[in-house]
């Protein structure tokens, strides 16, 4: 059986709601899935945790002392590598001959200004200027140690200026329904994630207004799943529609949520960001089945459209309310979606497909 050094920015177990700390745990489950004995770093970066963090490192390099991995397959989460225990320990790893493949999880500190908008305070732009000197450590360091860069989409990888950089998307769970899709639909549509003008809630909740107006009011019944401390953000208005449940819920409590839906939403506003991204939520999506209603942004619009599952239209709150309309109203449109959407789950978006990459090419990298 062969061995990889997992090293991940995370406490495991404890938090599972969002894209950076779902994407770590399920790459261990599916590299163990594939067959490898994993052996795991974890632990926060964060400065309260620091001794424990270094705690975990000295415990690794006192394994290394013995162990020789056939891979090691780096995890971080939004932040540069913050310790320099963490960064000796990447190039002890090297330094043994150990193929290191690197996924960056995103590129955001790369576009500039439309993260610094309103221009912040000192304290702020200070701790800016410092994270960016971390990000170009790393970036030094990564072009020396890492036989592999991924990242999430080629638009993302453009930035970079890495050897061999290659895309490694996000992925889904088999949660199909086992039973055949049901002819009967209740026109629910859920949107699962963040709340704020960035993630196009504005789009999505004036899209919902205007498909429940007048006569056809609860006729388009709204899932919105949000964090609890979000949800001041949501106009009182739009809280007591009739049309909208608000739930908080993360995990397996999502699940009866997604059965209850017959659509996905993803709504976006156009950003240089956004461009880049492939949102986790798109995958998490298709491991249920659920055709999505999109908003054009480059590299979702690109896999929604490589898959056949969803309808894209333009990034108004109207163009998303004559999309959710078009999918909905077309049966036959819809049916392909539901299809086209388990196909392209079950033949090469798997967590496991994920890690089976991964493994594959760092063989190549390792008889190279």
């Amino acid at each position: 059986m062969k061995k990889m050094l997992y090293i991940t920015y995370i406490d495991f177990g404890k938090d599972c709601s969002s894209g950076s700390t779902m994407r770590p745990q399920m790459m261990y489950r599916a590299f163990e899935e594939a067959g490898l004995q994993v052996k795991l770093l974890s632990g926060s970066q964060a400065k309260e945790n620091r001794a424990q963090r270094r705690a975990n490192v000295e415990e690794i390099n006192r394994w290394l002392d013995n162990n020789r991995p056939d891979y090691c397959y780096i995890e971080p989460n939004v932040y540069p590598i913050m310790n320099g225990f963490d960064v000796r320990l990447i190039r002890r790893v090297h330094k043994m001959g150990v193929p290191v493949a690197y996924f960056f999880r995103d590129a955001f500190y790369k576009l500039g200004k439309e993260f610094l908008s309103p221009p912040p305070g000192f304290v702020r732009r200070m701790k800016n200027a410092g994270l960016n000197l971390l990000h170009a450590r790393d970036e030094r360091m990564l072009g020396r140690c890492a036989d592999i860069i991924y990242f999430p989409t080629q638009t993302m990888a453009d930035y970079f200026s890495f050897a061999d950089r290659r895309t490694l998307p996000p992925a889904g769970e088999n949660r199909l329904p086992e039973t055949p899709l049901s002819s009967v639909r209740t026109n629910t549509g859920i949107y699962v994630g963040g709340i704020s003008k960035a993630y196009g809630i504005e789009i999505l909740l004036g899209a919902y207004e205007m498909l429940n107006q007048g006569e056809d009011c609860g006729k388009y019944p709204l899932l919105l799943v949000c964090r609890q401390a979000e949800l001041n953000q949501i106009p009182q208005r739009y809280r007591e529609a009739p049309w909208m449940e608000i739930h908080h819920a993360s995990g397996a409590e999502l699940e009866p949520l997604y059965r209850r839906a017959d659509i996905a939403l993803i709504p976006r506003i156009q950003s240089q960001y956004n461009e880049l991204c492939l949102s986790i939520k798109l995958f998490e999506y298709m491991g249920y089945g659920l055709p999505v209603v999109l908003s054009d942004s480059k590299e979702m619009s690109l896999q929604v459209k490589k898959a056949g599952s969803g309808v894209i239209v333009g990034n108004t709150a109207g163009d998303f309310a004559q999309g959710v309309k078009k999918l909905l109203g077309d049966p036959a449109l819809y049916r392909q979606c539901c299809a086209n959407q388990r196909q392209a789950l079950l033949a090469e978006n798997l967590w496991l497909h994920r890690a089976q990459q991964v493994v594959r090419e760092l063989d190549e990298k390792m008889k190279g």
